[in-house]
């Protein structure tokens, strides 16, 4: 009996370490800064695993709960997502020995409070194989000075109808992507020119999120499109 017990105690020591695909830097990761600005959650994963089928990868939404202002975006290292829900399911590929960012970026809409998103990471050969990540953030009021400062991605006017005038401090090529609250991309273009014009007059009524992404870094802002 003891011998049937230890071989069964062995085998699944022996299984888990076979299943273990990823190590994570940090499960818990915890932002905060002024209301005005933005913060990212950021932690680096690594395929650590001894199988070299093992080099796919997703992660679900399983809680969002932050303020309803706030945008938000997830990035893995294949791309980076935003209109965040419940239940959205990404895949991305990682070499054996790689590794990369898994961040979660909380822009606080000059909008104070707490939030957090919860996720699931697994490997899509070995499911059972699976981590929750928590990324929390936290906004505090600012003061008026620290408001003014300069943001990297401004526009105006908000609500717009038909032309959008695009402020961003950057001199090389920006890329610029336009979602709606589905998270589904409406628009897409590149711009080398620090105040772009863009047309929204073909865009139905409603609220959208501007993004633009440079050096793997992504700025996120919401506006309203009107008649």
């Amino acid at each position: 009996m003891k011998r049937i017990v230890l071989t069964i105690f062995l085998s699944g020591l022996i299984t888990l370490a076979m299943a273990q695909s990823l190590s994570i830097s940090n499960k818990n990761v915890m932002v905060e800064g002024p209301n005005a600005g933005y913060k990212d959650a950021e932690c680096t994963i690594t395929n650590i695993s001894s199988d070299a089928a093992d080099t796919a990868f997703t992660w679900t939404i399983l809680e969002i709960n932050t303020p309803g202002t706030w945008a938000l975006s997830m990035c893995d290292p294949k791309d980076c997502y935003i209109g965040l829900n419940i239940g959205m399911n990404r895949s991305f590929n990682l070499k054996q020995t790689g590794s990369g960012p898994i961040k979660a970026t909380f822009d606080f809409m000059s909008t104070q409070g707490s939030g957090n998103i919860k996720m699931v990471l697994s490997s899509i050969k070995t499911p059972q194989n699976a981590d929750t990540l928590n990324f929390t953030g936290t906004a505090w009021t600012t003061g008026l000075a620290e408001t003014k400062r300069k943001q990297p991605l401004s526009f105006y006017p908000n609500p717009v109808k038909d032309q959008m005038n695009i402020q961003f401090h950057s001199k090389g090529m920006v890329h610029i992507d336009i979602f709606n609250v589905l998270g589904e991309k409406v628009k897409s273009f590149s711009h080398e020119a620090t105040k772009p014009t863009i047309s929204v007059a073909d865009l139905q009524n409603g609220m959208y999120f501007i993004s633009v992404l440079e050096n793997n870094t992504l700025y996120t802002r919401s506006f309203t499109k009107v008649n």
